[in-house]
C-alpha cells in the first residue's frame, strides 16, 4: 500500500488520511516497517504516446526495424544500470518524468546521429 503526502516542520499530513486509516485496519496484526521516501511522479501517459507516436514508430519504418526492436535498443543504450554485478535493463515502466524526458532526449540525439529527424509537436515542452 501507498499513501502520499507532504511533511513541514517535522509534521506529516497525508493526501488522504481516510484511506490510509482503513488500509492499516485492513492489515492482519503484527509488526509492519513504514519507509518514508520522496515522492516523484512517474512517466507521463503524455511522455509514452509522444515516445511511441512521435519517436519510436516513425523511426522504426524508416529505418527498418519493428517498433519494439527499436525500443529495446533503446533502452540496452540508454537504460543500462551497469552499477550491478550482472547489468539491468531498466523499463520505460518505472522512470520518473524526468528521467523519461532524459531518456527520450537521448533517443531523439542517437537518431539524429543516425540521420533519422524526429518530428516534435509544437507543445511537447
Amino acid at each position: 500500500m501507498e499513501h502520499l503526502g507532504n511533511i513541514t516542520d517535522g509534521t506529516l499530513t497525508l493526501d488522504d488520511r481516510q484511506a490510509f486509516v482503513t488500509d492499516v485496519r485492513n492489515r492482519q496484526p503484527g509488526r509492519v516497517m513504514l519507509t518514508l521516501v520522496r515522492y516523484s511522479p512517474k512517466r507521463s501517459d503524455r511522455q509514452n504516446r509522444m515516445y511511441w507516436g512521435a519517436i519510436i514508430n516513425p523511426a522504426a519504418d524508416e529505418l527498418g526495424y519493428t517498433p519494439d526492436e527499436l525500443h529495446a535498443t533503446f533502452r540496452a543504450m540508454h537504460l543500462t544500470d551497469r552499477t550491478q554485478t550482472v547489468p539491468i535493463v531498466r523499463s520505460t515502466t518505472g522512470l520518473t518524468t524526468v528521467e523519461m524526458l532524459q531518456y527520450i532526449e537521448a533517443c531523439v540525439r542517437t537518431l539524429a546521429e543516425m540521420g533519422h529527424v524526429v518530428r516534435m509537436p509544437d507543445d511537447w515542452l
